[in-house]
């Protein structure tokens, strides 16, 4: 018993001479120790003065399933191209549309690039010198953006700025850019293909005349009165494209006003 209580007191001891230790160090180093603490505290405040938040806006939409005319045709060109990237880094195409893909193509492009940069002054903003490059303003907004095609289909454009109301904007401003830009392929398509079919209607319209003219000569010169198989097929084919071409006008129209 009374070597435990020896050992308890030794204890005791020691602990109240660390103690007395400690504080005398603290007393010693106190200068020491305030200045530091003050530029560690000093620093941090000048560092969250100079880095801003930045915030991330995130914007989702649903892309069509595969269509026919101009992204149908594209599928097998610069789509595919893509596809094959995202393959090769490892990304998932089973259940994805290739208009999602030339969706994606659209939202990459430089003309995409460029009309967000001048709606938002992004030189300005990124504070970028005038003398420097374009593309440096381009390489600086594809830092800040991502485009992403989730499993499902839908595509994802986030964009990440020291404003969040500017990050909301731009993103949305791209959803807007493709429905503008995809829109106008549509009705160039259309206008092509109206033409296309137009000119094929009066150039057949042209060869049926000719016939006709050459078997009404030839009917008078032998009097023969059965209509040739081919001056058959080649009115039948007119029909059919003077219908293709009213159903051309009906979709450009409809293209136009959409």
């Amino acid at each position: 018993m009374g070597n435990t209580d020896i050992e308890i007191s030794g204890n005791s001891k020691q602990n109240k001479n660390r103690f007395e230790d400690f504080l005398i160090i603290l007393v010693k180093y106190r200068r020491s120790i305030i200045i530091n603490v003050f530029i560690v505290t000093l620093a941090a405040i000048i560092i969250s003065i100079l880095i801003h938040n930045k915030y991330t806006a995130v914007t989702s939409f649903i892309s069509p399933k595969q269509k026919g005319g101009l992204f149908g045709q594209l599928s097998s060109g610069f789509s595919s191209t893509i596809q094959n990237l995202s393959k090769t880094l490892g990304g998932r195409v089973g259940s994805i549309s290739d208009e999602a893909y030339n969706y994606l193509a659209i939202l990459k492009s430089r003309s995409a690039a460029e009309s967000v940069i001048n709606k938002f002054n992004l030189r300005d903003v990124y504070g970028i010198d005038k003398t420097k490059p374009y593309e440096d303003v381009i390489s600086e907004l594809e830092n800040n953006v991502d485009f992403h095609i989730q499993d499902e289909g839908n595509i994802t454009v986030s964009v990440t700025d020291k404003s969040p109301e500017r990050a909301a904007e731009m993103a949305n401003y791209y959803v807007q850019i493709l429905n503008e830009i995809s829109t106008n392929l549509g009705v160039a398509e259309a206008h092509n293909n109206r033409e296309f079919i137009e000119g094929r209607f009066l150039q057949i319209k042209a060869d049926v005349v000719s016939i006709e003219d050459s078997l009404e000569y030839f009917n008078k010169k032998y009097h023969v009165l059965d209509m040739k198989e081919q001056m058959k097929a080649e009115i039948t084919a007119a029909a059919e494209l003077k219908t293709q071409v009213e159903e051309a006008k009906i979709q450009s129209g409809l293209l136009k006003n959409s």
